[in-house]
């Protein structure tokens, strides 16, 4: 895709002369898992957990929140840093979102049906 590394960089703070750019979205654990949890009867919230500290996370909300018109926050968490929630059920068009954006390949993705 055209771009796709200069995006990349946008977004990581990771060396762009590095070879080994895609996948260094990925945490500790190895996977980034997505969440859908049911809010009301008719709301959900997506959030995305497992994410390294060199993602620059207000550019990623800010481009999630433009292609999907969705409303996105980051989120300081004890037990999983810093998390990522939408406004809606976009697991899977975050997981998309993701893999074409190459911070992360499609088997270090988990996605957690809530």
């Amino acid at each position: 895709m055209k771009g796709d590394y200069k995006e990349l960089c946008k977004m990581t703070t990771a060396n762009p002369f590095d070879n080994e750019i895609e996948g260094t979205a990925v945490g500790p654990d190895g996977f980034i898992h997505i969440r859908v949890q049911q809010r009301t009867t008719r709301k959900k919230v997506t959030t995305i957990t497992g994410l390294s500290d060199i993602v620059d996370f207000k550019e990623v909300v800010k481009r999630i929140g433009k292609k999907y018109s969705v409303g996105c926050t980051t989120v300081e968490d004890k037990e999983f840093g810093t998390v990522i929630r939408c406004q809606g059920g976009l697991q899977h068009q975050l997981k998309e979102f993701l893999i074409e954006n190459k911070m992360a390949r499609e088997e270090q993705i988990k996605i957690h049906a809530g």
